[in-house]
């Protein structure tokens, strides 16, 4: 007796052990505890949980949904919708979003990847656009806001004057174009805008600016759009002073003819006019013939009153060809051999006391 007594203490103490250290417990009403500790809900895990193993999962109302890790290419916590979209928490050491396409076979595409090296959207990382790029966007960006710039001058060192701008913009070739429909690499599937485009082929502009074209992982070039507005700016400046180099020369040679110009209107308006009866007139006359091509006369008359008489010639430019001094007074006349001037048309003035009495046009034909 004393035996089975013993036996059944024995027992006893057993039972009451593992009912107070399980690490599995059921109470009344269903409720199950992981762990140490009472359950509140249908399942309380108190402690640490792991699955192990690849494709293991907490699966929610159906097959479709549910939380653990895919497989043995895609780590880290996944939670699956029912539509096949899931986030996945430490997938090649990042956060990422992937919308299944139902025609592909595979998981879909990185609507959204963060890791470490950047943000990729649109179904590109960070890294495929290349090293440094800390947000990659496959896809048109719309922004209401202002983008600003970093630039101030102390982020930057060895400063340089921008040269030979316009020569650089002079040599890029505009262009409009269409987007392809679609571009498939093995890495990434491009998205482009619809409609018509205007800009440059990045391989063109590669040949002129070089350091403003990179290439993705794929080899694919794309144009730093924003360089070339300083290249414009100095362009302009450039052209401004051409014009205004311009506008000086254009200026000098008009003030340099402003003579010649009066002159070439009043040998065309003003008529030969006699000597008048007193003798007192100072007249030019036209010469004859005109035009001419071995020699002409020019006949003048001048009053006794005078000193000093001269007969200038110039070309069209205003440039003095000829100067006939000491002219007698009264009728006179001078006559031009051929030979002595190069075919054109010329402009011949009197001089009388350093006033110019009249200028004439003549023309010498071949």
């Amino acid at each position: 007796m004393n035996s089975k007594l013993k036996m059944f203490t024995v027992l006893l103490a057993v039972f009451v052990t593992l009912s107070t250290y399980a690490q599995v417990k059921v109470v009344q009403g269903g409720n199950t505890a992981i762990g140490e500790g009472t359950p509140t809900k249908q399942l309380s895990i108190f402690g640490d949980a792991k699955l192990h193993g690849h494709g293991r999962k907490f699966h929610f109302n159906n097959e479709k949904s549910y939380i653990g890790n895919i497989d043995a290419h895609h780590h880290g916590l996944a939670i699956i919708s029912n539509t096949g979209d899931w986030l996945n928490i430490g997938s090649d050491n990042g956060i990422c979003f992937r919308a299944t396409n139902p025609e592909e076979t595979s998981y879909g595409t990185f609507e959204m990847f963060l890791n470490h090296s950047g943000l990729g959207l649109g179904g590109w990382q960070c890294w495929s656009s290349g090293s440094g790029v800390a947000l990659a966007v496959n896809g048109n960006v719309h922004i209401t806001g202002t983008l600003y710039w970093g630039s101030d001058k102390n982020f930057k060192q060895n400063v340089q004057p921008l040269s030979d701008a316009l020569s650089s913009i002079l040599s890029l070739k505009s262009k409009t174009y269409y987007f392809v429909d679609n571009l498939s690499s093995k890495s990434n599937n491009y998205r482009f805008s619809k409609g018509v485009s205007y800009g440059y082929l990045a391989q063109e502009v590669q040949e002129v600016l070089p350091d403003i074209v990179s290439a993705d992982t794929n080899g694919y070039l794309a144009i730093n759009y924003i360089a070339i507005i300083p290249l414009l700016t100095e362009a302009i400046k450039e052209q401004q002073m051409q014009i205004e180099e311009l506008q000086n020369k254009y200026e000098n040679c008009c003030q340099a003819s402003i003579g010649v110009a009066n002159r070439s209107v009043s040998a065309t308006t003003n008529l030969p006019k006699e000597p008048s009866n007193d003798g007192k007139s100072n007249v030019l006359y036209q010469n004859k013939p005109n035009p001419f091509n071995t020699e002409t006369i020019i006949n003048y008359f001048v009053a006794e009153n005078t000193n000093n008489i001269q007969l200038l010639v110039f070309d069209m430019q205003g440039a003095l060809i000829k100067t006939y001094n000491s002219l007698d007074k009264g009728k006179g006349s001078i006559v031009i051999s051929s030979s002595e001037l190069t075919p054109g048309m010329y402009l011949y003035s009197l001089i009388v006391d350093g006033q110019e009495i009249d200028t004439k046009r003549m023309i010498l034909t071949q």
